[in-house]
C-alpha cells in the first residue's frame, strides 16, 4: 500500500491507518479502527505511567522547583486562561 499513491501523499502513516484507509469493506475498516484504538490505548497508558514516574522523580530530585516557568507567570497565579497574545504551542 505504501508503495503506491497513499505512500506518496502520506509517507509517515502507521500501518493500521494505512490499512484502514484502504480497507475493502466497512467491516474491515471497523476492525482496523478497533485495533488502532487498542494499540493507542496501550501506548497512552505507558506514556502516562512514565509521566507519573517522571513527576515522582522530579519531586524527589528537585523538591519545590518548578519544571517550567512561563514568561509573565507570577507565583501563586494558577490561571490556565491564555491571553489573546499568548502563544499556546
Amino acid at each position: 500500500l505504501m508503495q503506491g499513491p497513499l505512500g506518496l501523499f502520506s509517507p509517515n502513516l502507521d500501518p493500521l491507518t494505512a490499512l484502514g484507509i484502504e480497507a475493502r469493506s466497512d467491516e474491515e475498516r471497523r476492525r482496523y479502527a478497533e485495533l488502532q484504538v487498542q494499540v493507542e490505548a496501550r501506548r497512552v497508558e505507558k506514556t502516562l505511567a512514565y509521566q507519573r514516574a517522571y513527576d515522582t522523580a522530579w519531586q524527589r530530585l528537585h523538591p519545590g522547583m518548578q519544571r517550567v516557568t512561563l514568561p509573565g507567570h507570577t507565583p501563586g497565579n494558577s490561571s490556565t486562561t491564555a491571553n489573546s497574545t499568548d502563544r499556546i504551542a
